[in-house]
């Protein structure tokens, strides 16, 4: 089990627009293994059902960058102006069934 106050809340943040604006947002990748082994997480993925342009609209390009266009993935800068965390979210890639690999663990 996952201890949410584990997960920074700049991350939460960028999990909590996503779903505000009405799509499904959930924590993948190393950063969930690593808490899960009891490590302190080096980055966040997030895996959503928005489409890019909706990611980019939403954080505005000030905030998110596109990093991985082909493959659906924009990064968003969130927390600390000076120093902040990048945050590589993925929603599903134009044409695509919105299928999703590698789903790890839901937003609480």
């Amino acid at each position: 089990m996952i201890d949410p106050t584990l997960i920074p809340e700049d991350v939460l943040a960028v999990c909590k627009r996503l779903g505000d604006a009405g799509h499904q947002a959930h924590l993948v990748g190393g950063g969930i293994r690593d808490l899960l082994l009891g490590r302190r997480p080096s980055d966040f993925d997030v895996a959503t059902s928005a489409l890019p342009d909706v990611v980019l609209s939403l954080f505005g390009s000030r905030y998110a960058i596109p990093t991985g266009l082909q493959h659906g993935t924009i990064t968003v800068l969130a927390g600390d102006r000076e120093h902040p965390r990048h945050v590589e979210v993925t929603g599903r890639a134009a044409g695509s069934l919105g299928e999703w690999r590698g789903l790890h663990a839901a937003v609480p």
